[in-house]
């Protein structure tokens, strides 16, 4: 069980059993009566897109204590899970959020302090996750120091409500695909993102850039060394804020609702936006967004799920662990 109404637990996927390595993040989060699960999930053994249901689960007592065979002295657990929703893995990495009532989860009739974590499994075709519990890997964040045999979760006994559970799933996100493709058919007006242009900017944004390097408060010069491109350059910043996003071209616009950038905005309350200007005969100029953080192996794995794969210290160092600097990508 939890107690607390805002708290971050880490994904681990499980391969036979057996627990690998990190993969992501669940967040929990109380919002008046609401409910919020986000889930940041990286699979770096499937680049595919897919489709994964989400279950959060309560525990109960097993009836002998074994894990995977192996015998234990502690109380195992068994988890009886929930489905509270899908979520699609697109080139091994997804985030999804989930709301639901507090007090009644999923109208299971039990709070969210009932709870004891989630699990994420990959959703077959045909929607059978039965006896067929192996065949792909599952990603589990435990919100208990419980010893748990995730093996036992789809059982004989549970078989037939899972299978209806994840049937379900697999009819709703059908049902998705096929009206958005007939839609798409249907309507050719415009493509369903925005299209950007890498050659053509429009004078508006490229005004609203400049608006922002003439008022905005201006940050000290980055060495561009770091982004590692083997050209020699130089970061002009200034500090904006989410708000600011929708001052740049459509297409960056999805940028404003990115967990990891929101995360590091209310940690540090401003981002960084900068010029990278290049040698003097080169008239190249292009735009990086920054998010504010201190390097370390657990930051660099979260930046990059996120899509903040590169990071640009604040001074030039040779050690970048422990610098404070930002989490940066491009945009266009």
């Amino acid at each position: 069980m939890v107690y607390w109404n805002r708290f971050i637990s880490y994904i681990y996927r499980y391969h036979d059993g057996h627990k690998c390595e990190n993969s992501g993040f669940a967040k929990v989060a109380k919002v008046g009566r609401t409910g919020r699960l986000t889930v940041g999930l990286r699979n770096g053994m499937n680049s595919r897109e897919e489709i994964y249901g989400v279950f959060i689960y309560r525990e109960t007592l097993a009836d002998e204590g074994a894990v995977g065979g192996e015998q234990t002295n502690e109380p195992v657990m068994i988890p009886l899970p929930v489905l509270v929703g899908k979520m699609r893995l697109r080139n091994g990495h997804g985030e999804e959020c989930f709301s639901f009532c507090w007090d009644d989860v999923m109208e299971s009739g039990r709070p969210v302090t009932a709870f004891a974590g989630i699990v994420i499994r990959r959703i077959q075709p045909d929607g059978n996750m039965g006896q067929e519990y192996y065949d792909s890997d599952i990603f589990c964040s435990s919100w208990t120091d419980s010893v748990i045999d995730y093996s036992r979760m789809w059982d004989a006994k549970r078989a037939g409500r899972d299978a209806e559970e994840l049937s379900e799933a697999v009819r709703e996100a059908s049902i998705t695909d096929t009206v958005t493709a007939e839609l798409e058919l249907e309507s050719c007006a415009a493509p369903a993102e925005p299209v950007c242009s890498d050659e053509v900017e429009t004078s508006e944004t490229g005004t609203a850039i400049d608006k922002m390097f003439e008022n905005y408060e201006r940050l000290p010069l980055l060495p561009g060394s770091s982004l590692d491109d083997g050209l020699d350059s130089v970061i002009e910043s200034v500090k904006i804020s989410p708000n600011d996003i929708g001052l740049l071209d459509m297409c960056n616009w999805k940028l404003g609702v990115n967990s990891f950038l929101t995360h590091g905005y209310y940690s540090y309350k401003y981002l960084m936006f900068g010029k990278v200007i290049f040698s003097t005969d080169d008239d190249r100029v292009s735009y990086i967004l920054g998010v504010p953080g201190v390097y370390s192996s657990r930051e660099k794995y979260l930046a990059g799920i996120f899509g903040f794969d590169r990071f640009v210290p604040e001074k030039e160092t040779h050690i970048k662990t422990g610098s404070f600097g930002y989490w940066i990508v491009d945009i266009r």
